[in-house]
């Protein structure tokens, strides 16, 4: 299974600082199903917006597994 996420900067305000899983679907577009993957995301993004700024060569090593259903 592959997610397409695109590199996308949400320009929400922080007056909802804490939000239900309905208001965080509005917001992102993206169904609580792909939160996880998104959380993911995020993390890289911020994780090459960081090497950027410091102006260093970003090295990102991702791996994951799939949590068998019970």
């Amino acid at each position: 299974m592959s997610i397409r996420l695109d590199r996308v900067h949400l320009t929400i305000g922080r007056a909802s600082e804490y939000f239900s899983a309905n208001e965080l679907e509005k917001q992102t577009g993206q169904p609580r199903a792909h939160f996880a993957a998104m959380a993911l995301k995020e993390l890289v993004d911020n994780a090459l917006d960081a090497a950027e700024t410091a102006g260093v060569q970003p090295e990102i090593a991702i791996e994951a597994m799939l949590a068998k259903d019970e």
